[in-house]
């Protein structure tokens, strides 16, 4: 009979070996946390098998088969505790029938330690040593509920394949290790106790079989079990955006509500019709090639501007990595059709904004309130000669305005400059009529909107300047000092720089918009490049002026 102890020590290699790797991998899941206590049970009842194959006391046999071996009665509950992690189930109430079935099993494990007596074993002629069946103990029916539970199992596991719950490859494989050590422990090891008195061994050795296929069979999908998880599900769904995760062959693992009322019935990303531009980039860490050779890891996001009817979206997909391969991706889809529809708006404004190059009075400050300076553009320097820099400092700029501006003004206009809050979004527009003594000029100060640095952070205040002599505006200061802004732009000046107020209100009265710091970047880094080629074109427009006064 040594082929027996050779099978039997042969599947406690092959366990410890499924052990090992197990926590090996750090046992970051709860399927892998299940599969290794499901593996420690069948270790102590591969043990107690072996003991029956080699020399030892009926009498250290018997006290392991009452104090050890008796955990065997739990490999039917831990059995299906592996398959309900692998989730190839999901059923309301489901703790409820987990916990009765842990019921049902510590049922008969008070059963057979309430009869100490010794377990009876039995000499087979064709087996050795084999194990019978302990007196007055519900032995026999205990067997029939590990096969329950087992029968259990496999119609979950046959379930998810009729229904393609998973869509695993291997997963058939998965089923017939375990189909192929159920019916060998109906017949041998249920059966024959009934009709002969005892087991024939053999069950330890296929379920250890079956231990390695089921690592074999989940070991790359461990990363995609938890996003299926009920706590997880119920906090995605609250999330107002779509959002579903994917693996390497395409296969959605999992979708949450937002995602299934744009896209019914879709299990793959290659089923989508719509919403689908972040194919052409994702391959860049999730095409076969990739996903087979591994690339390290990433903190690269990818973003895609997606269409789904008439709505907008913004895609912001992210590789999911096991260990540093990269096994598939999340994706997260923002819905942005109001921000697009402001957007169109704001392009639409600049239109009329570049207008403003055309006429010959107008001058752009730059207030930096970081660096505390004035930065003045070309057309100021060429009107003004006292200005022989292009940046001052505060104090350097009062110091010479004072020559040219009354003091009232001079404060009133030094308190603006240094009024700034950092606000985003701030809503500072100001009129300031200023009088220059020599040159009996009068100019309006308005702002206009703010310069971002990369992290949308406002350093600079951008002031438009208009010339308003030729208006008389000494006439009617009065009169202009109870109008709106608005008022006096439209009706006065007549110029497009209403454009820019215009722009400003359409931000801020949709600032909920931009909460989102992506967006922010996008519409400030664009009002920050205009303004930037507006100054080019009002330097070319000074010149050509020049030229044609000259």
């Amino acid at each position: 009979m040594n082929y027996i102890v050779y099978l039997t020590v042969f599947s406690i290699i092959c366990n410890l070996a499924v052990i090992g790797l197990l926590l090996l991998k750090g046992l970051k899941v709860k399927f892998e946390q299940k599969l290794l206590i499901f593996n420690l049970v069948l270790l102590i009842w591969q043990i107690g098998e072996l003991l029956l194959r080699i020399p030892a006391s009926l009498e250290f046999i018997y006290k392991f088969d009452l104090y050890a071996s008796s955990c065997y009665l739990f490999i039917g509950y831990f059995l299906l505790e592996v398959v309900y992690e692998s989730k190839l189930i999901v059923l309301n109430r489901m703790y409820l029938i987990r916990v009765l079935i842990f019921a049902v099993s510590l049922f008969f494990l008070i059963s057979y330690l309430s009869f100490p007596e010794p377990r009876l074993f039995v000499t087979s002629e064709y087996f050795g040593l084999v194990q019978g069946f302990r007196a007055g103990s519900l032995d026999i029916y205990s067997r029939v509920w590990i096969g329950i539970c087992v029968m259990i199992a496999l119609a979950i596991i046959a379930r998810s394949l009729y229904a393609e719950v998973v869509n695993f490859n291997k997963i058939r494989l998965f089923f017939i290790a375990l189909l192929v050590p159920s019916i060998y422990g109906l017949v041998f090891q249920i059966i024959f106790p009934i009709y002969l008195g005892y087991e024939v061994p053999g069950a330890t050795v296929l379920l250890s079989v079956f231990s390695i296929v089921s690592l074999i069979v989940f070991k790359d999908n461990f990363i995609f079990y938890n996003y299926s998880d009920e706590s997880v599900y119920g906090l995605f769904n609250k999330v107002n955006s779509i959002m579903f995760v994917y693996d390497g062959n395409g296969i959605i693992h999992f979708s949450n509500n937002l995602f299934s009322e744009y896209f019914q019935n879709c299990s793959s990303i290659f089923d989508l019709k719509e919403g689908a531009v972040f194919l052409e980039k994702v391959s860049g860490f999730g095409s076969d090639k990739e996903l087979s050779s591994g690339s390290g890891r990433t903190k690269e996001v990818l973003i895609t501007e997606e269409q789904i009817g008439s709505e907008r979206f913004q895609y912001m997909c992210y590789p999911i990595y096991n260990e540093s391969k990269i096994e598939g991706g999340m994706v997260i889809g923002v819905n942005v059709t109001k921000y697009y529809q402001i957007r169109n708006s704001i392009l639409n404004s600049f239109d009329n904004f570049k207008r403003i190059n055309a006429v010959p009075n107008s001058f752009f400050i730059e207030i930096n309130s970081k660096e505390k300076q004035v930065i003045l553009n070309d057309r100021i320097l060429s009107k003004f000669t006292v200005f022989q820099s292009r940046s001052y400092g505060y104090f350097q700029f009062f110091l010479l305005l004072r020559k040219y501006v009354e003091s009232d003004q001079l404060l009133e206009l030094f308190t603006f400059f240094k009024g700034n809050s950092g606000n985003l979004l701030e809503n500072r527009s100001k009129k300031l009529i200023l009088e220059v003594n020599n040159f009996k000029f009068f100019y309006v100060f308005e702002i206009s909107f703010k310069k971002m640095d990369f992290q949308l952070m406002p350093y600079s205040d951008y002031i438009y300047l208009t010339d308003i002599t030729e208006s008389k505006i000494s006439k009617i200061a009065n009169e202009w000092s109870d109008k709106s802004t608005s008022w006096i732009i439209s009706h006065i000046f007549r110029k497009p720089i209403a454009n820019i107020l215009g722009l400003m209100n359409l931000i801020q009265n949709e600032k909920h918009i931009y909460d989102s710091r992506l967006s922010n970047r996008e519409i400030f880094t664009l009002i920050d490049s205009e303004v930037n080629e507006l100054d080019d074109k009002m330097k070319v427009y000074l010149n050509n002026s020049l030229k044609n006064c000259d």
